[in-house]
């Protein structure tokens, strides 16, 4: 299998992890946390209050039940729980996450899209390769640097003669953009005034920020957002391939040791 995943912006955060599911049954996706602050608490807070909460874009990534523990592979059992009491270094500052937790995909959307288990496919990592051009971005790199950690070989296309980069890049794959806010002040009644009032959004402009970050299951202290993995092989753009993918798709197979 050539999985070409070029020109891939991402996508569904639970369509991502089905797919890592369907191809390796029995691995365990990345674990994310949330950064902690008095502005995301209240949203945590409110949130996790709302039963009916799924249906509402991306407001489930801060719900609580969204999440299985590390720690104790099961469900948190409280707000408090969830938030924990978890410090850390980032670029020289200290600041405080959620505790490490799993999705629990079984709960998104209400659990509407629960996929049947999957059949026992014939693949192992040696059957597959991944191919990207570089641009493969928060669902996508979920998807690709999951199996990267499951000895799937990676491949990109251009770049630098000899000089291999990045395959996917942003795989915290969670994303709010500020269009959401006014919903959600509307669904969350019990929010600081104080807080709704400060936060000035733009009404021309869009802005988007993550709300999560991810963590290598293979190297449980590493963020993967700030990691820089290289790809194992390199194929460059001709004026065949540049037209027809197909081209590198068959230059890709090649490197498939199954």
């Amino acid at each position: 299998i050539v999985l070409d995943l070029s020109n891939n912006y991402g996508g569904d955060v639970y369509l991502a992890h089905q797919i890592n599911n369907i191809l390796f049954p029995d691995i365990q996706n990345f674990p994310a946390d949330l950064k902690v602050n008095n502005i995301s608490i209240q949203f945590i807070e409110g949130f996790s209050m709302i039963n009916s909460l799924f249906n509402e874009k991306n407001a489930f990534l801060q719900h609580y039940k969204t999440y299985i523990s590390t720690r104790t592979n099961t469900s948190f059992n409280s707000i408090e729980d969830f938030i924990g009491n978890n410090l850390y270094t980032r670029g020289g500052t200290q600041l405080k996450y959620t505790s490490k937790a799993f999705f629990n995909d079984t709960i998104l959307y209400g659990g509407i899209l629960e996929f049947p288990k999957p059949p026992k496919f014939p693949w192992t990592e040696k059957d597959i390769i991944i191919l990207t051009n570089g641009l493969c971005f928060s669902s996508c790199a979920l998807i690709t640097q999951r199996l990267a950690e499951n000895n799937v070989p990676t491949i990109v296309v251009g770049g630098f003669p000899n000089k291999r980069f990045s395959f996917a890049s942003m795989s915290g794959g969670y994303k709010v953009t500020t269009d959401y806010f006014e919903n959600y002040f509307s669904i969350l009644k019990n929010l600081d005034s104080s807080l709704v009032s400060s936060l000035t959004l733009p009404e021309t402009l869009t802005l988007s920020f993550t709300i999560a970050e991810v963590y290598s299951v293979n190297h449980p202290n590493e963020v993967m957002d700030f990691s820089f993995r290289p790809a194992d092989y390199q194929l460059y753009y001709d004026e065949r391939s540049a037209r027809d993918p197909s081209q590198l798709w068959m230059q890709a197979a090649k490197f498939i040791k199954g």
